[in-house]
């Protein structure tokens, strides 16, 4: 998971540990802290970067 810096404008991959509860629901058990976000990407190359940058 990439986990968005906005002081920087960049988000930086960061492990996590993810709890399944339920179909529809997931509770984060470690790696990120309330209220930080996190960007989501899919496919391409993009998956081999630690670091993606924003303008």
């Amino acid at each position: 998971m990439y986990r968005y810096d906005e002081k920087h404008h960049r988000a930086v991959k960061t492990p996590v540990v993810i709890k399944r509860q339920g179909e529809t629901q997931s509770e984060v058990l470690s790696g990120l802290s309330a209220g930080q976000q996190v960007v989501v990407l899919t496919g391409g190359n993009v998956e081999k970067s630690n670091i993606i940058e924003f303008e």
